[in-house]
């Protein structure tokens, strides 16, 4: 460190962060009035006004985002200062930067995850200054003046993909677009999901691997047309520069442009480049910019493949990968919650087809110009024969490139355990097994002649099972926030995995966006049975969603049998569930009162629906599956939204076993028209769990419900606020805990209080 201060200085940068952060200390200023305005949004859901400079607008799917800048809060004659803001609005015309905009809609302040594993909205678009956003918006421009240099690179980018799109085939444009521009939006789900399960994204993404290359080939070029190194460096740095803000400026293209433009200074100067002391530099440079990058998954993998890269970088390919695949393993298990099991294979091959791919993909879109310009000015024969087979000439290179690498990654992607749902680990794994991985290193470098070392390569699968394998020990109940619907994941002692409903009328893509995330941060690879209480779709488009995914290779995720409730007349939703499980590899099963399930202690018997309840006109909600759910002294009831008959069906089996609940799902999200007072009687829960959506047209839960709840004397936990709410019991006594605000609690089943720990 002695030799380089520049690195020690970045340790302490990082140490201190972390530090004030764990500490609660804000490491950014915030807006001056960013508390009151926070005050000011909780004390009632009308729509606000907020006047700011437009930094920049894109549109996709029919919605203009719109990010403004020194933005002001006008409420009740007063103004307030809150810094960024992001709106959004329908669809309606470009408005470029640097302009003033008036808008009026739904203000709220950017949440972070309701759910462990979901999308940390909150911390990503703080990096970008924002903590603000609108919805609903109407946007009108009061005045001020283009900002010309930046809308001239939005409507650069915006032009170039859109010439892209008209060069290249539309399946080719789009992953070109990608690489070239930034551009993710044209890539489906499928597509998505393709690079990600081959573990080559970072492909897809403007990383260091692009500007490297197209960078130093610049530079390169430059010197073989025998232009000097100060300004061949110069005019490369430039270029980089600008390339750079066109694509975003992404944490990796910012790393990777602050070491290249430290490469090429060190050429222009004649001085030796150090590696480590340029990357330090690099992160330094960003943390100054906004120290919560420090936190940023972004920065963390970046930082962190580039690390391993230097410390390896002179063992052979094969080596460096295998060292990349292992030293980045708990860091992308800690994002990703899976792991692509053949990366290794599939980035040996694809990734020195970069390059290729790169030079041919510009190469055929500079090219495409020439042909346009000269065809307006020839004729029409020679625009009809020569210039279109110059074109395609242009064009052939990477289109066989890129259909020839997506190829290779759907074949990788067909192979069996092509992704592997692990979860997150725990810190105690963690630090065991980085401790067990660099002894590995330390063995293998000190073995290097001997063929002991082989025999070290046996054990690379043991020492990724540390993290991968999940022992389940106890029973827990996951009761999802799904917004406005139900979403309920049971794991047991012995490995089985159910899913009770999986919906919502409030939160799009419930079953991609919340679910999924939490299936898979939970390490669950398996659904052995989903439950669907009704075909209600605020209990259901979520699990259409899973299955839909299932069945189009977009997750590992499997299903072994969907359980629907018995019903003489089918509507459309029901047999569409039925024809989605059967798309998926599921079975499909049938149950009614009287039916049950056990599996390792836990038992699961189906108190409705009874068909001799069922009416001439479908009611869902009284042919509802409601559950009881038994593991030795513990009890929970489930109750979906069951109502009117199914109900009093309930209440009649509970009368005649006398059984009561340490915990209650509260029935139709805690409407006044269920869960009366009679059914708490029965029950007596000890904990009673509402699923509902914040501000829902509903009104859910109702005062009414909540009054009955209250006089039975049980603990009320809210989706609301608590987030997740998780129960966890070993048949004797359990805890409850909620995700929001992290606070714990614990009870026995013989109806104890809780003590906060």
């Amino acid at each position: 460190m002695r030799r380089r201060p520049l690195c020690l200085l970045c340790l302490i940068l990082c140490a201190a962060l972390t530090a004030l952060h764990l500490l609660g200390v804000p490491l950014t200023a915030e807006p001056a009035d960013e508390a009151r305005a926070r005050q000011i949004l909780s004390e009632a859901s009308v729509r606000r006004e907020v006047t700011g400079t437009a930094v920049r607008s894109e549109t996709q799917d029919g919605y203009c985002t719109l990010i403004l800048k020194k933005s002001y809060l006008h409420w009740k004659s007063r103004t307030y200062s809150i810094g960024r803001v992001k709106i959004t609005y329908k669809e309606g015309g470009h408005i470029p930067a640097g302009v003033r905009v008036r808008a009026s809609g739904m203000l709220a302040e950017i949440e972070g995850p309701r759910n462990p594993g979901g999308f940390d909205a909150a911390l990503y678009w703080r990096l970008q200054g924002i903590r603000f956003s609108m919805s609903g918006a109407t946007v009108a421009v009061t005045g001020g003046t283009v900002n010309t240099p930046a809308e001239t690179m939005i409507c650069l980018r915006r032009n170039l993909s859109g010439h892209i799109h008209a060069v290249w085939p539309e399946d080719v444009a789009d992953i070109l677009c990608a690489m070239l521009t930034g551009d993710r939006s044209g890539l489906d789900g499928e597509v998505q999901t393709l690079w990600r399960t081959a573990g080559v994204t970072h492909m897809l993404c403007i990383s260091g691997l692009h500007l490297t290359v197209l960078g130093m080939g610049l530079f390169e070029l430059l010197r073989k047309m025998k232009v000097r190194t100060a300004p061949a460096g110069v005019l490369a740095m430039l270029v980089m520069a600008a390339y750079t803000v066109l694509t975003g400026a992404s944490v990796s293209t910012c790393r990777a442009f602050f070491m290249f433009a430290l490469g090429i200074t060190a050429k222009m100067i004649g001085r030796t480049y150090d590696f480590w002391t340029a990357l330090a530099v690099a992160a330094m440079l960003i943390l100054l910019e906004n120290p919560y990058y420090l936190f940023y998954s972004g920065f963390q993998m970046s930082f962190a493949a580039v690390l391993i890269c230097g410390v390896f970088r002179k063992r052979s390919k094969g080596m460096v990968a295998l060292m990349l695949y292992l030293w980045m393993l708990p860091l992308v298990l800690s994002v990703c919650y899976e792991i692509p099991v053949y990366s290794i294979a599939v980035n040996l091959i694809a990734v020195p087809l970069l390059p290729a791919i790169l030079g041919t993909g510009i190469l055929g879109t500079v090219g495409a110009y020439l042909p346009g310009v000269c065809a307006a000015q020839g004729s029409a024969a020679v625009r009809g024969g020569f210039f279109p087979a110059l074109e395609h000439v242009l064009t052939l290179p990477a289109t066989g490139l890129v259909r020839g690498l997506s190829f290779l990654l759907r074949r990788a992607g067909s192979l069996p355990f092509a992704s592997l749902i692990c979860g997150r680990p725990v810190p105690l794994r963690v630090a065991a097994y980085v401790m067990l991985l660099a002894l590995w290193c330390a063995l293998a470098k000190a073995w290097r002649a001997d063929r002991r070392r082989i025999a070290l390569f046996f054990f690379v699968p043991l020492l990724a099972a540390l993290l991968c394998v999940r022992l389940p020990s106890r029973l827990t109940l996951s009761f999802v926030d799904v917004g406005q619907g139900d979403g309920i994941v049971i794991e047991t002692p012995c490995g089985i995995n159910c899913l009770i409903d999986s919906g919502s009328s409030t939160v799009k893509n419930v079953g991609q966006y919340r679910v999924l995330p939490y299936l898979k941060y939970r390490g669950i690879r398996k659904l052995d049975y989903i439950f669907v209480t009704h075909t209600d779709s605020d209990h259901t488009n979520g699990i259409e969603e899973i299955l839909t995914m299932i069945a189009s290779g977009q997750t590992s995720l499997r299903v072994g049998t969907v359980v629907m409730p018995y019903l003489s007349r089918r509507d459309d939703a029901y047999r569409r569930i039925g024809q989605l499980a059967e798309g998926a590899g599921a079975r499909l099963l049938i149950v009614s009162e009287g039916d049950a399930f056990a599996f390792g202690g836990v038992k699961l018997a189906v108190m409705n629906p009874d068909p001799a309840n069922e009416k001439q006109d479908l009611d869902a909600n009284g042919q509802c599956i409601v559950l009881a759910l038994s593991y030795g002294e513990f009890d929970a009831l489930f109750t979906g939204d069951v109502s009117g008959d199914g109900e009093a069906n309930v209440m009649s089996r509970l009368r005649e076993n006398g059984r009561t609940f340490e915990v209650l799902k509260v029935a139709h999200h805690g409407s006044k028209y269920s869960t009366p007072s009679e059914l708490l009687r029965l029950v007596r829960p000890s904990v009673s769990v509402i699923s509902a959506g914040a501000g829902n047209r509903y009104g859910h839960p109702s005062y009414e419900t909540l009054g009955r709840l209250r006089a039975c004397g049980t603990d009320i936990y809210d989706t609301i606020s608590c987030g997740r709410i998780l129960v966890e019991t070993d048949g004797k006594t359990f805890r409850v805990e909620r995700w929001l605000q992290f606070t714990r609690h614990q009870t026995s089943v013989n109806g104890q209080r809780y003590q906060e720990r």
